[in-house]
């Protein structure tokens, strides 16, 4: 089922933060070509919870996920010529991210350097 929306009093306060943009999860962008999809999911904790085979579990995922990405694409791929990235999270020490670079299609990685932030 879909999420319930945030309470627009919470967007009074964050519509005046210059340069946020505030998107669905999952959202989609489109660019020339392609067709990205960002999902912020924690599949990892999900996955250890799950009592079910993997491949069960997978089979059952995108099946939620694809509930989720209503409506659907106009071209499906399933992890064919298709980037996925996981950069993990955030905020356990390196700060690390990907970049992702659409005319290539590929992903380089990324960190936030504290120590030249500071000076």
């Amino acid at each position: 089922l879909p999420r319930p929306h945030l309470p627009g009093v919470l967007f009074k306060y964050l519509e005046q933060i210059p340069n946020c943009i505030f998107a669905s999860n999952p959202v989609r962008i489109q660019y020339a070509n392609q067709e990205i999809v960002i999902l912020r999911n924690n599949l990892i904790e999900k996955m250890c919870r799950c009592v079910l085979y993997i491949s069960l579990f997978l089979m059952l995922y995108n099946k939620v996920l694809r509930t989720a990405l209503s409506p659907r694409p106009s071209s499906e791929r399933s992890a064919i010529r298709t980037v996925v990235a996981n950069p993990g999270s955030f905020s356990n020490g390196s700060f690390g991210f990907h970049v992702y670079l659409p005319f290539d299609r590929k992903i380089e990685d990324s960190a936030v350097d504290l120590e030249a932030a500071e000076r």
